[in-house]
């Protein structure tokens, strides 16, 4: 294997980040509707799911 040290290799390029994307409107609302579901289900998913386990038990007991 034939190593060169008279001419390394070339430097990488400088690292830069991405550039930023700024949110529109549209995007906005969107991120703003996701997290008002979220934030719905995260009070109605209990509910639905204690109901859920109700009936369950309910059906388990009967038979």
């Amino acid at each position: 294997m034939f190593l060169d040290t008279r001419d390394p290799w070339p430097p990488p390029d400088p690292w830069s980040p991405p550039p930023r994307r700024d949110p529109n409107r549209r995007r906005e609302g969107l991120v703003m509707s996701l997290v008002g579901l979220n934030l719905l289900l995260l009070f109605i998913a209990p509910i639905a799911g204690i109901t859920f386990f109700d009936i369950a038990l309910a059906l388990w007991h009967r038979f």
